[in-house]
């Protein structure tokens, strides 16, 4: 089987990094074929693929995403797009799996990857169904409608602007239109 793991980084990057790197492990030493596309590869694992490419054009879009952070618009342009979509067009992968996005890969390249290739998206945070935050803390808007965040100024968002109703629509869209299995990893995120 041909598989795509998607995060954002390798395991430096956090629990959810580190099960995306775990799992590209496992399905290789299984006999898959696995894959695993991320932007920020701290190892240098030449088994990895980055998804802004390499050299100048990878620097360029590092800058591109580092401004649609400012500006608030996190995950808005998916800019990881050029480079992975090709591979989804030419049917490359028998199942795509996505970890972590958020604040690096756009909810467009999940939603386009879940019309090319049966894709999964493991929750192991609340930002694949809210406005953007990973935990809301006491904030409830994400059970109706993400506006007016108490938390856009801070990681992920580090915005000037509150544009988490922005980002919430995008992502009723995706649920919507888009065919993913979610995959919850405790029943406290699945009953969440």
């Amino acid at each position: 089987m041909k598989i795509a793991l998607v995060s954002k980084a390798d395991m430096h990057g956090g629990g959810a990094s580190r099960v995306a790197c775990d799992l590209h492990k496992l399905f290789n030493a299984a006999g898959h074929n696995a894959d695993h596309w991320l932007l920020d590869d701290k190892t240098g694992d030449k088994k990895t693929i980055n998804l802004y490419g390499k050299g100048d054009h990878k620097n360029i879009l590092k800058i591109i995403n580092k401004i649609q952070h400012l500006a608030g618009l996190a995950e808005t342009i998916p800019l990881e797009l050029p480079l992975f979509a090709p591979y989804l067009l030419q049917r490359k992968y028998d199942i795509v799996h996505f970890h972590d996005i958020s604040s690096a890969i756009s909810p467009f390249t999940v939603l386009l990857s879940s019309r090319l290739a049966p894709t999964l998206w493991t929750f192991h945070d609340y930002s694949p169904f809210t406005g953007g935050c990973i935990y809301p803390m006491e904030c409830e808007k994400y059970k109706t409608n993400c506006k007016i965040c108490p938390q856009y100024k801070d990681w992920p968002f580090a915005g000037r602007l509150d544009l988490v109703q922005h980002h919430f629509r995008i992502k009723k869209l995706l649920h919507r239109a888009g065919r993913v299995t979610n995959i919850c990893p405790s029943k406290w995120m699945a009953d969440t």
